[in-house]
């Protein structure tokens, strides 16, 4: 996992925990597994059903991908390829043929292998942009997964909003149980249990 991916998500978890512990409430008011079938077992199978069985197989690659996908320092890749410039100036473009073992990157080693080989300039640049658009539509059938769920998670919470108010407003002939029904469950049980005691 990406170091900021990390602490973004411990620190908004530990926000989420601080404010409800500010408020008075308990951490544990926040379990609540309906709510958590509502939203992301309907989101999931809402985007499942969206997509096709390919790709679905694919969404946990993506997932790994988006919390640990591989960065690029542009600094070292500018530093690179200006190294490779004056390597090919100085020493004619063959020398760059010991040098593409050294390079991790599988488009730049592409690039100079085709260099290397003599190809024309004009011919690289089209093979390469050709590579480059092949990766945008991989990458936006991926993240295109990633939209329809964000698209469908605010729809299925406002739902389960929905489906929990009716249930409160079924008891309006008994006016005392309204609040505590519409606390989370939880927290109506550890309220309950703090009363008896």
């Amino acid at each position: 996992m990406k170091a900021n991916t990390a602490i973004g998500v411990v620190g908004a978890v530990a926000c989420l925990l601080v404010a409800v512990i500010m408020e008075g409430g308990q951490p544990a008011s926040l379990l609540n597994i309906p709510a958590l079938l509502i939203v992301v077992g309907g989101t999931g199978m809402a985007t499942f059903a969206s997509t096709t069985m390919a790709g679905s197989k694919n969404i946990p690659k993506l997932y790994k991908k988006s919390f640990g996908g591989p960065g690029v320092d542009p600094a070292a890749a500018i530093d690179q390829m200006v190294g490779l410039a004056e390597k090919a100036r100085r020493d004619g473009l063959l020398a760059l043929e010991d040098e593409i073992a050294k390079v991790d990157d599988a488009f730049t080693k592409t690039g100079i292998q085709l260099v290397v080989d003599g190809t024309d300039s004009d011919v690289v640049r089209g093979i390469m942009q050709s590579e480059i658009d092949g990766m945008s539509a991989r990458h936006r059938k991926g993240w295109s997964l990633f939209t329809t769920a964000g698209g469908f998670a605010p729809t299925l919470g406002i739902l389960g909003t929905v489906l929990s108010l009716v249930h409160v407003l079924e008891n309006l002939s008994s006016p005392g149980t309204l609040g505590p029904l519409m606390q989370a469950r939880s927290w109506r049980r550890s309220t309950a249990s703090a009363a008896r005691t």
